[in-house]
């Protein structure tokens, strides 16, 4: 009686929280689907594919990097990765482009995802080769977290939030041991 106790609770709980009929969504089956296709053609760097999934009013932001970039000074000039936000299916192809063709080296990995009413929540892990300023590329293994907004099968946001600071730190050490080699 006592083992059978936690699974009644769980049962009465979940029951409960589905309401009356049962028939409480906390998800709708098409934000996961369209979620799982969008991170396919994300983690594949198939821009195209990716871009097919937002509208004249989609945004995309890395924010853990901006938010590095205005804390150490950057005024968000263009270029930087401070700039406006881009929006829209033409700007946000634009500035993926730019990014993968920049990193030529770039590996995703999901590590688990979650799905509430219209938000795809996924935690990569990331590997890139990055260039660096006079200094040999360095390849760098972070974590990362997309938040995905979803509407009628499209991407209206895409929110990145990367260890910035483990980034960081490996591009220190990166410059300290290549200067102490040359």
């Amino acid at each position: 009686m006592k083992k059978l106790l936690p699974l009644f609770l769980l049962i009465t709980s979940v029951t409960t929280f589905a309401g009356e009929g049962g028939d409480y969504k906390v998800v709708g089956e098409s934000v996961k689907a369209t979620a799982q296709s969008y991170m396919a053609a994300y983690e594949q760097r198939n821009v195209d594919k990716v871009a097919s999934f937002y509208t004249d009013k989609s945004t995309y932001q890395d924010a853990g990097y901006a938010s590095v970039q205005k804390l150490n000074g950057s005024t968000g000039e263009e270029g930087s990765y401070c700039e406006a936000v881009p929006t829209g299916k033409a700007a946000i192809k634009e500035k993926l482009q730019k990014s993968m063709a920049e990193i030529k080296d770039l590996r995703f990995e999901t590590r688990s995802n979650f799905f509430v009413g219209r938000l795809a929540v996924y935690t990569l892990n990331v590997t890139a080769t990055v260039p660096m300023k006079d200094l040999p590329p360095l390849t760098a293994n972070i974590d990362m977290i997309v938040v995905l907004e979803i509407e009628n099968n499209k991407v209206l946001s895409h929110t990145s939030l990367s260890d910035m600071e483990k980034a960081m730190q490996l591009m220190a050490e990166h410059r300290r041991t290549y200067s102490s080699t040359n």
